[in-house]
């Protein structure tokens, strides 16, 4: 008998991982999270040959995987409410300093080691936006230029954030909007 999934994963998530992966799972959106799991483990179950899409944003390869993955505790959701209280906490704090212009006399900071540490520190937590933005934001600090401040996002949330950046992309009148950076150069 095959272990059930971790508590961690929600109804929505059992969902997600069965349309992405292209798993042969009947399922109606009136089915609880313990039925999903039931009819998921039966297909762990019945086929555990099964191959899956090879462009899934869990880069799962088979069911074997799935069930690997289903037995770990879901990577997206690793704070606490408390945990993700303090991380938010410490965003907004670097948030408030880069908007200030970089100043430590301005920000609740007293020396530049204790923000490296705070940046440090959250930066592993992407999936949060302000994480994110407050990244996004040392980047251009110059006391920092060669700290990496690139942001770990899960793959789910880099999709739906992919996702977002192509409706935002609008056509008006033969006339298509890209954010980015762009290079003009005239003759």
């Amino acid at each position: 008998m095959i272990a059930p999934c971790h508590k961690s994963h929600s109804k929505t998530d059992l969902i997600d991982i069965i349309n992405f992966c292209d798993i042969p799972v009947v399922f109606n959106h009136s089915d609880n999270k313990k039925s999903l799991q039931a009819k998921l483990l039966k297909v762990i179950q019945d086929q555990p040959t099964l191959q899956l899409r090879d462009d899934n944003h869990y880069k799962l390869k088979n069911i074997q995987d799935v069930s690997f993955y289903l037995k770990k505790m879901n990577p997206k959701k690793t704070l606490t409410i408390k945990e993700k209280g303090e991380v938010m906490r410490i965003a907004k704090r670097i948030i408030f300093y880069a908007t200030h212009g970089f100043d430590l006399k301005v920000s609740d900071y007293k020396d530049t080691q204790t923000l490296l540490d705070d940046m440090l520190y959250i930066k592993s937590y992407g999936d949060i936006p302000s994480v994110r933005r407050a990244c996004r934001l040392m980047k251009t600090d110059s006391k920092f230029y060669e700290q990496d401040f690139e942001p770990i996002i899960s793959p789910q949330v880099q999709r739906e954030i992919d996702e977002k950046k192509i409706s935002k992309s609008v056509i008006l009148h033969n006339v298509t909007i890209k954010h980015g950076e762009f290079i003009l150069k005239f003759d």
